[in-house]
């Protein structure tokens, strides 16, 4: 092993170990010539091993070299160099600076699905080019993607590349690696051949792994018992079906049902052809938004504060000062209406659809049976009105943010209070769940959003920059921004990971009082006590549109799950009802 100083090719001085194999090791060197950290990997042989297989294993070495050499992408490592020294030989690539995918899910659990399946676009266009060169990888998994400050995924470690001819299947490695378990295709183990699909096995294993914060099971726990592999949406319920698809026709056991090529898995994936993560990043036609139209008329004869869809569009919830009114909401029609005596602030429909949760003016929060209409439980524990309601994603989880300057979790299960969170300075007006469920964002009186670990309540950061009360919180559906409304007459979109200010969105003339994303996350809607509704394009900040029919202070707005609809709920006592083209 290289020590800490050792100086190679009178050019490159170990720095330090990054990693160690039972081939070799890789070590992070400075290139006195050129002033940069380069990565230099050592191949050290098995103790024992006979002359003519070292010779071989040498060669192979030297051959990957040179493939390796010849690859020119930016989701590749580069390889710069090679060399015998000491009787071991040496690679030199590109240094990458960065963070692993495996420490990313280690420390955030499953990651925004949007975000992952742009890494994989960019991965399979990798794939797509080096198979093309006639070179298959061999181990791909989280360990070996390294994502970059600016997000985009480096592909690193060809230790067990096989340079690969489709018209003779045959390895051409001396020894056969089967690469890391849970990611490795059953072929690796001896069970065939390796080939651009054993890749694409790997990928999907490793968007698994992402997607669901679970590793998958080996191969041939597979195969010995299938019952041990899990799709992933029964694990993580909020991924697209089209995401699911991908994933389990690129991780088929048999080759032949994989995916043929990785163009073939993209298309798959949906992911968008070029550019960055289409959520947070691509404009949308003014166009697109003009034709907004009014659908029809709801009048409730009270205050109406909140207004919300049902996980699979099918009803709307409405809370007002006469109670909760539930709605068809294709045809408008009333399905059941709860009386209450307190005055109802927030409303929010379980994400499995079988609940209903409403905070009130008494301080507590009441759940009900969507489809019986009976109360199942009384949450009390606030000492003043309570003004926000949110379920966690996978509806086992509730969160209520009080004027008395708390945030209270509760159990479904069992009704009974997880925890207590303070922190902010005046009372609580909006709490919201990031969609991945990893995170909570709360806002105050106080001119602040504050976001904490859901399992261990600790406060992770405080946005700040209104001047006024935060009204209103929301994720995007990456969980990568948040959303938030003020009465200093201002939207701001943050930055969720680093806590910045990424636009403030200035055009209404009075207090803000709820936003919501679209479910592409393209677009953003606010509702302000001037009567209006404005439509924002996300990635630019940019108005796209403004909704005026109202006749009062509008107090919600909200997007229907499939985004082809928009809730308003105002004053005046009207919902109206948009359609979204």
């Amino acid at each position: 092993m290289l020590t800490t100083g050792t100086v190679l090719q009178n050019r490159y001085r170990i720095v330090s170990l990054l990693g160690q194999g039972g081939m070799g090791a890789v070590y992070r060197a400075w290139d006195m010539r050129l002033n940069i950290s380069v990565a230099v990997k050592e191949m050290v042989p098995q103790p024992g091993i006979d002359p003519q297989t070292l010779a071989q294993l040498r060669q192979q070495f030297y051959q990957e070299a040179q493939v390796l050499a010849r690859l020119d992408h930016p989701n590749l490592v580069r390889v710069t160099d090679y060399f015998e020294e000491w009787g071991n030989a040496y690679l030199v690539m590109n240094f990458v600076e960065g963070q692993s995918l495996a420490d990313l899910i280690a420390a955030r659990g499953p990651l925004p699905e949007a975000r992952v399946l742009e890494w994989a676009r960019q991965l399979l266009d990798a794939l797509a080019y080096c198979h093309a060169q006639g070179v298959v990888h061999r181990d791909i998994k989280p360990q070996n993607i390294i994502i970059r400050a600016d997000g985009r995924p480096i592909l690193v470690d060809f230790g067990l590349v096989k340079l690969w001819d489709p018209r003779d299947p045959r390895t051409r490695t001396v020894v056969r690696a089967m690469g890391t378990p849970e990611y490795a295709p059953p072929e690796q183990w001896g069970m065939g051949h390796t080939d651009p699909r054993s890749d694409l096995y790997s990928l999907g294993a490793t968007l698994y792994h992402a997607l669901t914060g679970k590793v998958p099971p080996i191969a041939t726990d597979r195969i010995a018992e299938p019952r041990v592999f899990a799709p992933p949406r029964s694990i993580n319920p909020y991924l697209r079906p089209e995401t699911e698809r991908a994933i389990l026709q690129a991780m088929e056991l048999a080759k032949d049902a994989r995916w043929s090529s990785a163009a073939e898995m993209v298309a798959a994936l949906g992911a968008p052809a070029a550019g960055p993560t289409p959520a947070l990043n691509q404009p949308i036609s003014v166009q697109n938004i003009a034709r907004l139209k009014q659908l029809q008329l709801v009048y409730l004869g009270a205050v109406v504060n909140q207004v919300a869809f049902s996980p699979d569009g099918h009803l709307l919830a409405v809370a007002s000062s006469l109670g909760l009114h539930l709605y068809n909401a294709e045809k408008l029609a009333k399905v059941r209406f709860i009386s209450t005596v307190a005055w109802l602030n927030s409303v929010a429909f379980s994400p499995d659809g079988r609940l209903l949760a409403f905070a009130s003016d008494d301080c507590m929060v009441k759940i009900w049976d969507v489809t019986t209409g009976q109360e199942r439980r009384t949450l009390s524990g606030h000492t003043a009105r309570v003004l926000s309601v949110a379920f966690s994603p996978d509806s086992c989880l509730i969160a209520s943010a009080s004027d008395d300057c708390m945030v209270k979790i509760w159990d479904m299960a069992t009704g009974k209070e997880r925890r207590t969170i303070r922190g902010h300075t005046f009372g609580m007006s909006s709490v919201a769940f990031s969609p991945d469920g990893r995170l909570l964002a709360s806002a105050s009186a106080d001119g602040t959003v504050k976001i904490w670990n859901v399992v261990t309540s600790q406060e992770l950061r405080a946005l700040c920059g209104h001047t006024a009360s935060v009204r209103s919180v929301a994720f995007s559906p990456d969980s990568c921004l948040i959303a938030s409304g003020s009465w200093d007459n201002t939207v701001k979109i943050w930055d969720v990971e680093r806590g910045q200010e990424q636009h403030t969105l200035s055009g209404h003339t009075h207090e803000l009082n709820s936003v919501a994303f679209s479910p592409d996350g393209h677009l953003l809607a606010s509702a302000s006590w001037d009567g209006t509704v404005k439509i924002w394009d996300v990635a630019t900040g940019q108005e796209l549109h403004t909704l005026t029919e109202h006749a009062a202070a509008v107090l919600s707005v909200t997007f229907s799950p499939d985004g082809r609809f928009l809730a308003s709920a105002s004053r005046d006592g009207t919902v109206l009802l948009w359609e979204v083209r």
